[in-house]
């Protein structure tokens, strides 16, 4: 049928299509996403869900959604080691990848033996940045600054004594 699009993403059905029971048909890749997304009840042979334009419930094969794209950096399991790499292709809508290996050599990995790349370690620290300098400490006091209070008025009171923490903090 020409001119029909996927209800999902609504996009032209060109490839790539599953039909449900009901007969609706979706992109293979949409109606997993959505399988997924829903919480369907997932069995053996498939999953079942509900068709998102009518609601008829129908067993859908789930089918992988690529994790990793071309140009990511990659682990692949080859034997018993893991080899990092680059993703040069995806596979079957991501149920394998065509890894470049970083020696040149290049080969098919299914999804499951596939890990991110982990983050190269960092070789500069950044600068450190000296400590807050300390509050000024204010003057020490010389033993002429210091008068006694009933020296300085005469009748033994502290009316209008100068001392020597009231010259210095403006008192």
């Amino acid at each position: 049928m020409a001119g029909e699009q996927c209800s999902i993403c609504l996009e032209a059905l060109d490839g790539g299509v599953t039909a449900l029971a009901c007969g609706h048909r979706f992109h293979a890749a949409c109606l997993a996403r959505l399988a997924s997304a829903a919480g369907t009840t997932a069995t053996r042979r498939g999953a079942l869900t509900a068709c998102p334009n009518c609601r008829t419930v129908s067993r859908v094969a789930l089918t992988p959604v690529a994790t990793f794209s071309v140009g990511d950096r990659v682990e692949a399991l080859w034997g018993q080691k893991w080899y990092p790499g680059e993703v040069d292709a995806v596979v079957d809508g991501g149920r394998a990848y065509e890894i470049i290996w970083d020696d040149g050599d290049d080969g098919e990995v299914r999804a499951a033996h596939v890990r991110a790349a982990p983050a190269p370690a960092r070789t500069a620290l950044p600068p450190v940045m000296a400590p807050p300098a300390p509050p000024p400490v204010p003057p020490p006091l010389a033993p002429r600054d210091i008068v006694p209070a009933a020296v300085a008025d005469g009748d033994g009171g502290a009316r209008g004594a100068r001392t020597a923490s009231s010259r210095f903090w403006g008192v």
